[in-house]
Formats: structure tokens, sequence, C-alpha cells
């Protein structure tokens, strides 16, 4: 599974919902805002990837990200617990694609927020 997690650095305690995915089997890509150099040893090594943007409660930003990820590889979840990002991941968000488990996967939408 791969899951990427939205600001995995902020706040602290956030590297230990990371570890667990890891731990759990989970290949876990970040997205966050400050450069990996910042993430620290641990956290670092425990994401297969990363993307910094500048504000990730930017939706249009963090669509962008989220697309770059899908490029390089299936994506099974997007997960956050940051209350803002979760409210944008579960409003926002609109059925793509049945992913391999059955579960539908999900992708920003940023016109539903900004309907024409």
């Amino acid at each position: 599974m791969h899951v990427i997690f939205v600001e995995p650095r902020f706040p602290n305690n956030q590297r230990q919902f990371v570890r667990g995915l890891v731990e759990a089997g989970a290949r876990v890509t970040g997205i966050g805002e400050v450069p990996v150099e910042a993430l620290g040893q641990d956290l670092h090594r425990s994401l297969s990837g990363y993307e910094q943007i500048p504000n990730v409660c930017d939706e249009g930003r963090l669509y962008d990200a989220v697309r770059r990820v899908q490029q390089r590889g299936w994506v099974d979840r997007l997960e956050s617990t940051v209350e803002w990002i979760a409210y944008v991941d579960g409003v926002y968000a609109r059925t793509v694609a049945p992913s391999r488990d059955g579960e539908p996967a999900y992708e920003l939408d940023p016109d539903l927020y900004h309907p024409a």
C-alpha cells in the first residue's frame, strides 16, 4: 500500500503516525512545507519520497503535489491528522477510480471548492 501523508513533521507527533504506517508495511510519501533536510533522519528514512510545497492548506498546491506523486506510481490513500487537511481531503475530493483493494481512490479537486 502506498500512502501520501500530508505534513508528516508537524506537529511533532505526526512522525509516530508515519512510523506506524511503515511498520504496518505501507510505503509513505510525505508532502510538507519544510525542506527535506529539516525532517530529521528518522522521519526522512521512513519516507519513500517527499514533496515540499509552500503551504499545505493551499488546495491548488496540494493538488499539484499529489498529482506529481501519482505520476511516479499508484497511490492508495491520502492521510493527514491535521484538521484542515483532513477537511480538504474529505470535502474536496472526488472518486476517480477504484483502488487495488476495491476502495475508492480519491483525487483532490479544487473546482469543487471554486465552482465555475
